[in-house]
């Protein structure tokens, strides 16, 4: 991968977007995150206010803004289940670019065990609780600048700041839909910037949500060397992340084997020889 990053300027508009997983027709580390606020008022009961943007896990503190600046550098997607009643029952599969990559995940199958919805409706009442356990998320990696404050009111700058993007749900299309967009003109997010323009209430009962309003913002970037050891930084997070699912999903595999499974093989060796 490194050598790939440093023949970037060699490869076509295609190969990059594969690369960064910049999806064309959607067929440990201490990395800053970008997220909607839902949290009224921090952990002193200073008031914040909902559906600012917060960026967090940075040396300048948890910051909240208005708008923020975003250049995308590399795309993925992740399934993860989670059962709050089992933790056993907790799943995540690797990072993946592609729809049609693998999707091996720690419990030694594919995907989480996630059917298709046009498929679930023929599933048993049970089958379907443990579908609802299972999300598919899109980490968006890239870097954001803005202009914003602390809970306390302090005044913070951040320029070109490294985070990850995670959104699923309802946001899960805003930002792939943009990415889509740049796709069709032929641009390379990483040479683009996106205007995070504030964010969409929308209440349905008693629950209120978010959504981001993501537009172009019509500005070519050059990508610099410092953007590439920026993006080289991206990758090895989500080698590390990959690594780590695959080992487990190995050992898990090597768990869930039978002695049938072992005779079958044999057999199957046996015949095939």
């Amino acid at each position: 991968m490194s050598n790939e990053i440093s023949n970037l300027d060699n490869l076509s508009n295609d190969k990059i977007m594969a690369m960064v997983g910049q999806d064309v027709d959607m067929g440990g580390s201490s990395l800053g995150k970008l997220s909607i606020n839902y949290e009224s008022e921090d952990s002193d009961g200073n008031p914040i206010k909902r559906g600012l943007y917060k960026v967090d896990g940075t040396d300048k503190g948890i910051v909240f803004a208005e708008k923020v600046l975003f250049r995308p550098f590399l795309n993925t997607f992740q399934y993860k289940k989670y059962d709050e009643e089992n933790e056993d029952n907790n799943y995540k599969t690797v990072m993946f670019r592609s729809w049609s990559d693998s999707k091996i995940d720690t419990n030694g199958t594919e995907s989480c065990g996630s059917t298709p919805k046009a498929e679930r409706e023929n599933l048993d009442p049970v089958a379907k609780i443990e579908q609802d356990k299972i999300t598919c998320y899109r980490n968006v990696f890239g870097v954001v600048s803005l202009k914003g404050k602390t809970s306390k009111g302090e005044e913070v700058i951040l320029t070109d700041e490294p985070v990850l993007y995670r959104v699923r749900g309802v946001n899960f299309m805003p930002i792939g839909n943009m990415l889509q967009s740049l796709s069709k003109r032929n641009k390379i997010m990483y040479n683009s910037v996106l205007n995070f323009d504030g964010t969409e209430k929308h209440t349905k009962g008693s629950v209120t949500y978010f959504t981001a309003n993501i537009k172009d913002a019509n500005k070519d970037v050059t990508f610099s060397n410092s953007d590439k050891e920026t993006l080289k930084g991206f990758l090895e997070f989500v080698e590390s992340e990959n690594t780590y699912v695959k080992d487990v999903h190995a050992k898990a595999k090597k768990a869930h084997v039978t002695p049938q499974d072992i005779e079958d093989e044999k057999l199957l060796k046996e015949v095939s020889a």
